[in-house]
């Protein structure tokens, strides 16, 4: 099995070019067709602050909506510039695709007919607008497909040359796996890493990294199992700290295995991940 057919979600703005960088590494890696994405937003007033009761908000809201229209037409203008660049610098096959409408949905369903979607991470510091900040979820929990999130830091050469499986024996963690064998098979080196607390019990089942280790090997994939104790109280911190130490440079993990308001409220492993990565992320639900 390989990945013949990937999407790259382009905001327009920030890390536009990196995020670009390592879809079109992917993609010459897998020898696959490449195509992107702009999703052209619906602004609301109240998604500004503006309050249609109130007279003097309703006489401004014109204008504002405008304003944002217009930087959002720039925004898709310029993703498109930078994802035809490279595509013909890299002599690669694909497609530009706009599109308009709630942008984190629309962009998960685009996302369904494509093997896999690169993104990159939501700058916590500087959230967007409206339901932007989501469009990372919604590429892996609307799609039912995998997305890999590119940092909103730092440069990345390589990708998928030494991965790190983050393990627990769950579904959501075992549809990782497996959607990414693609990228596991051209590995140099692979890891199953379980967190001890994770390696207890999930979904009511004992986690063993060396089962998964025996499964891959099935598949022609030289697999090491790692065994860690929880960091600080702290799953992601914890996969984070062992991927630096084995120089991941990319990490494989289940996406929401609980549900998504339970992991927003209890900050979970996922939200996380999504809000302190360090390295790209495949994410799969």
């Amino acid at each position: 099995m390989q990945f013949q057919d990937l999407l790259v979600y382009l905001d327009g703005w920030s890390r536009c070019e990196t995020t670009m960088r390592v879809a079109a590494l992917l993609a010459k890696r897998c020898n696959a067709r490449l195509s992107g994405l702009h999703v052209q937003g619906l602004l609301l007033p109240t998604q500004i602050g503006l309050n249609l009761a109130e007279a003097r908000d309703a006489l401004t809201s014109s204008h504002a909506l405008g304003r944002l229209r217009e930087a959002d037409l720039s925004a898709g203008e310029r993703a498109q510039q930078v994802f035809t660049h490279h595509l013909a610098a890299t002599g690669l096959q694909g497609e530009w695709i706009e599109q308009e409408g709630l942008v984190s949905h629309t962009a998960g369903l685009v996302a369904r007919r494509f093997d896999l979607t690169v993104v990159g991470q939501v700058n916590p510091q500087l959230p967007p607008l409206g339901t932007r900040a989501m469009v990372p979820e919604a590429l892996f929990m609307e799609s039912g497909r995998p997305v890999l999130v590119v940092p909103h830091t730092g440069e990345f050469a390589t990708i998928g040359t030494h991965v790190l499986l983050a393990w627990d024996g769950s579904r959501e963690a075992t549809r990782a796996v497996h959607d990414a064998l693609p990228l596991l098979e051209k590995a140099e080196s692979v890891r199953v890493v379980t967190i001890e607390r994770e390696a207890r019990f999930a979904d009511g089942a004992l986690a063993d990294p060396m089962d998964l280790v025996r499964h891959l090997e099935r598949h022609a994939i030289a697999a090491q199992a790692v065994v860690r104790e929880l960091r600080k109280g702290a799953v992601a911190e914890t996969l984070l700290s062992c991927a630096a130490a084995q120089h991941t440079d990319l990490l494989v993990m289940g996406g929401y295995g609980h549900s998504r308001l339970f992991e927003i409220v209890t900050g979970g492993t996922t939200r996380q991940m999504l809000l302190e990565m360090t390295i790209p992320v495949l994410l799969s639900h």
